[in-house]
């Protein structure tokens, strides 16, 4: 049926949806509401790709709409959301206040060059939207209950800056990263998936208990990722300077974002 072909599509359009709603939800100061959102955005980025895999329902129009969607989910909103707690403070057109728009650039940059750079078919070359965001968004949520907390944050002349710089450099930068997307259960081609999923589960094991958070969960294991890709990059660079060594079989990554 014709109608199965737009399946994937329509997906899409719910993560803009999402994406667009939370945006609104941000000049509101609901940022929670916000963020829950983006995390459903989230939700639906995995299932459009997952359907149209599963449908062979792929196009070039598919590919796009994606982007756009993405770019609206996890940069403009996660960055608006930075920018109203910050515009309280420091006024609507401050440099404080702008900065976070910073990430709405460089996101649509990774994701322009996500769409035309072969080198990410198996593994992404820099940071994906969609961890950017959830970076961001557990981390705000979490102390989003916590007057003190968002006080020192709304008020900081660096913290949120320096937050959005970081994660603007990572967005663009030519940082290889994991891919979690699998084209086979083969324990050596997977290998780094593994331990970092094995990662993920002992940080969600330990801090839920404690915390009783499963957004502050998802901020460490977030965390875990930007470091484990970061040590990867350096070992990799000290194999490539290493005479001896020799190369590795490329990775059987998945495709993303």
């Amino acid at each position: 049926m014709k109608i199965i072909k737009h399946i994937p599509n329509a997906i899409t359009c719910l993560n803009l949806l999402c994406g667009t709603v939370s945006v609104l939800a941000a000049f509101q100061h609901e940022y929670k509401t916000a963020i829950i959102l983006i995390l459903a955005a989230a939700v639906f980025d995995f299932c459009d790709g997952f359907a149209a895999r599963l449908l062979k329902a792929y196009s070039a129009i598919g590919k796009e709409l994606d982007s756009l969607a993405d770019l609206t989910s996890f940069g403009l909103a996660p960055a608006m959301i930075l920018y109203n707690i910050l515009e309280p403070v420091h006024g609507y057109i401050s440099v404080i206040s702008l900065f976070p728009l910073l990430i709405v650039l460089c996101s649509a940059l990774r994701l322009a060059k996500f769409n035309v750079d072969e080198r990410q078919a198996e593994s992404f070359i820099g940071m994906p939207t969609p961890a950017a965001a959830l970076f961001i968004c557990s981390g705000i949520y979490y102390v989003s209950d916590n007057g003190p907390a968002m006080k020192y944050i709304s008020e900081s002349l660096w913290l949120i800056p320096l937050v959005s710089a970081l994660i603007s450099y990572l967005l663009v930068s030519e940082i290889k990263m994991l891919s979690l997307k699998f084209k086979s259960v083969n324990f050596y081609r997977n290998k780094a998936r593994y331990i970092f999923i094995l990662a993920a589960i002992v940080i969600s094991a330990v801090v839920i208990p404690v915390s009783g958070s499963v957004f502050l969960a998802i901020f460490f294991i977030i965390a875990a990722y930007i470091l484990f890709n970061a040590a990867m990059e350096i070992a990799n660079l000290a194999k490539d300077k290493d005479p001896d060594s020799k190369p590795e079989m490329p990775d059987q990554a998945g495709h993303g974002n």
